[in-house]
């Protein structure tokens, strides 16, 4: 193979290993940014559903009276919830099924704050693969578990 060739292939190889490991424009894979007018707000769309709920709306810091609203969106959307909110500069956060919506304080840049957020919707997104693949194997698992100590 010619030298050109082999600068060709490797220029097309990194740009496919860049793109799968997220580089480029879009903050992580499975996570598309979406940037608004308003440079304090920002709009994180999923491929995986990460709140059980419609839309839920979070004023920081969580009060006692969010707890109702943290179960109404699930494990992996409470957790993120939880997670986003403790990322300081993080004023309001808005999830939906396949959406996250943060807003920060005016104070604060997002090249400081969007790393924890992207991941702690990707540790979301594990999550809610992880609750899939256990409710997909789960019967499985368990008429096995019958089978194998019926035979004892």
């Amino acid at each position: 193979m010619r030298p050109t060739l082999w600068l060709a292939a490797i220029l097309v190889l990194a740009g496919l290993l860049a793109a799968a490991c997220g580089g480029g424009d879009q903050p992580a894979l499975g996570v598309e940014r979406e940037v608004t007018d308003n440079p304090h707000f920002r709009v994180y769309h999923v491929n995986e559903a990460i709140s059980d709920f419609p839309i839920q709306h979070f004023l920081i810091p969580l009060q006692d009276y969010h707890e109702e609203d943290l179960q109404e969106v699930g494990d992996a959307g409470a957790t993120l919830v939880k997670e986003v909110a403790f990322i300081e500069g993080v004023e309001e956060i808005f999830v939906e099924p396949y959406q996250l919506s943060v807003v920060i304080a005016e104070t604060f840049d997002w090249k400081d704050i969007e790393p924890s957020v992207v991941g702690a919707l990707e540790r979301a997104l594990e999550e809610v693969e992880q609750q899939g693949v256990m409710a997909t194997h789960f019967p499985l698992l368990l008429a096995q578990f019958f089978e194998a100590n019926a035979l004892a």
